[in-house]
């Protein structure tokens, strides 16, 4: 599977932990008996997007205009699969603990930091990335991540819809967090193994370029 592909597949994932969040947020909390913070514990969630989009806009820009030194190339190229593997942390502490608002409250917005200000640079920068700046390659890369992400999200809607009632008690509504935990775990595994693609590619372009100057 090339790294366009394991792109758009990631990118889905992504787009589902999102929704599935932002959705069935309201209901779990109902269930769990936080009925009257359901409608401003998802407020921390979409500030913290917003802190998390300016920070990691900011170490992008601030990567590029200064020394570029190792460890911020290291992490501008792994950033997404870091926060992949901080976000199936953060929505195990929302399984284990016992729901309380102050620690949702923390947990939600640590979430939107990692899920939305990645979300937010994945499609901005991302696709740019691995077009290589061609139009008709960004055209149809970015068509097909909506298709691709839009059908991703169907199908997690409908299995966090069928595996958790709407009127379920506190411990069979924490099944939704197993399975954003379930997506986040995924993604990191796509993603680990679209890096791998990548350094295989990028060897296999090496030999190629390498033969050719022989002959």
């Amino acid at each position: 599977m090339r790294s366009n592909q394991l792109y758009l597949l990631a990118f889905a994932l992504i787009k589902c932990i999102l929704y599935g969040f932002l959705l069935w947020i309201p209901t779990y909390l109902n269930n769990v008996g936080l009925k009257d913070y359901k409608s401003t514990i998802p407020i921390t969630f979409n500030v913290g997007t917003l802190v998390g989009s300016f920070i990691l806009g900011h170490f992008y820009e601030d990567s590029a205009h200064s020394g570029r030194s190792a460890f911020k190339l290291h992490l501008q190229k792994y950033s997404l699969l870091y926060c992949c593997i901080l976000l199936s942390g953060t929505f195990t502490v929302f399984y284990l603990i016992t729901p309380q608002v102050l620690a949702y409250f923390i947990l939600s917005g640590i979430s939107g930091a990692l899920l939305g200000g990645c979300f937010n640079m994945f499609t901005s920068n991302e696709v740019i990335a691995l077009t290589g700046g061609h139009s008709e390659d960004l055209e149809m890369l970015a068509t097909l991540s909506m298709a691709v992400g839009n059908t991703a999200v169907g199908i997690v809607e409908l299995l966090i819809g069928v595996t958790m009632n709407v009127k379920a008690d506190a411990e069979e509504s924490k099944k939704l967090f197993l399975i954003l935990i379930a997506v986040a775990v995924l993604n990191v595994l796509v993603l680990l193994w679209r890096t791998k693609s990548t350094k295989l590619q990028k060897l296999s372009m090496s030999s190629e370029l390498r033969l050719s100057v022989k002959e």
